[in-house]
């Protein structure tokens, strides 16, 4: 765990320092103008915290004669942290890690990529384009209007304004309506 601890601590750290020294800030210069050195709030436990973690790991081994410990378990913490320094410093300072994690590793985007977007799409040139503006509209209300345009104006063309063409075209229905009559037709 400790081991753990000093890669992960190695990693954020070298990635703050790239991110804090080495990019050019995201934040507006109003915030850069205000910016202060921190107060005595903030000093003080720094301070303590810096003394305690010095004088304590001196004065508390306690065994005048430290246990033997192995080489690799003495030097696993430092190469972890020498490693996390440097993947931290070249591979995650830039923001790709980051993003690419803080993103939900994209699984979002790829799934929307790869299968709604492709279905959005079909779904739009087959059941809006082909069936509802083209198969519907051509047998509905576009069609039916179409239809009905061209009829009355085949129709129109036997319009002439003139009344004995009526009367002549009247008088041929009759006569054939009688004619219907008679005949049992």
């Amino acid at each position: 765990m400790g081991s753990a601890a000093a890669f992960m601590t190695a990693y954020y750290s070298a990635r703050l320092i790239y991110l804090t020294f080495m990019v050019s800030p995201n934040a507006k210069i109003q915030l850069f103008k205000n910016a202060h050195e921190a107060g005595a709030r903030i000093g003080v436990p720094l301070l303590t915290l810096i003394l305690a973690s010095i004088f304590i790991g001196f004065w508390g081994v306690g065994a005048p004669i430290p246990p033997f410990i192995p080489f690799l378990a003495k030097m696993g913490p430092l190469f972890l942290s020498l490693g996390g320094a440097i993947i931290g410093g070249l591979w995650g300072a830039p923001y790709s890690t980051y993003t690419f994690l803080n993103g939900a590793w994209y699984f979002n985007y790829i799934l929307n990529h790869l299968a709604v977007f492709p279905l959005l799409n079909f779904s739009h040139l087959i059941t809006y384009r082909v069936i509802d503006c083209g198969l519907l509209e051509f047998l509905g209300p576009k069609g039916v209007t179409l239809l009905l345009v061209k009829y009355t104006q085949n129709i129109s063309y036997y319009q002439s304004g003139m009344v004995y063409n009526y009367i002549l075209v009247m008088a041929m229905f009759t006569a054939l309506f009688l004619y219907g009559e008679n005949h049992g037709l």
